[in-house]
């Protein structure tokens, strides 16, 4: 499991982490990078938790893959 590093954000490195775990569901590093794009409003490569609520309020049910 991915252990983020507490700074409140979630950066690149993190999430690439916490992506190649859900690669076991059959998840693409293209879907990575889209979703990470999706989530990051302000494009600066790290998801604050604004941007991750601002997400969940279009995607009430999770992003569709």
């Amino acid at each position: 499991t991915s252990i983020p590093n507490s700074s409140g954000i979630i950066d690149r490195n993190e999430f690439s982490g916490l992506w190649n775990e859900l690669r076991e569901l059959g998840l693409t590093q293209h879907n990575a990078d889209s979703c990470l794009q999706d989530i990051d409003a302000n494009g600066d490569g790290q998801i604050q938790f604004n941007e991750f609520i601002a997400w969940l309020d279009r995607h009430p049910y999770g992003h569709t893959i």
